[in-house]
């Protein structure tokens, strides 16, 4: 039973890194999108520092 359980937070906590990180990359794609549009004016930047954490 220990070990199901320390396997399945493994197999939890893995999965939720690769979530967080496939956020990120889509989120850093349309930060990029953003950041040329408004030729370097950075009104969201509060919200990016927050997402990066």
């Amino acid at each position: 039973m220990f070990q199901n359980d320390k396997i399945n937070v493994i197999i939890i906590s893995v999965l939720w890194k690769n979530l967080c990180f496939s956020n990120k990359i889509r989120y850093n794609k349309y930060w990029n999108s953003k950041r040329e549009i408004n030729a370097g004016v950075r009104e969201n930047e509060d919200y990016f520092q927050d997402f990066q954490k």
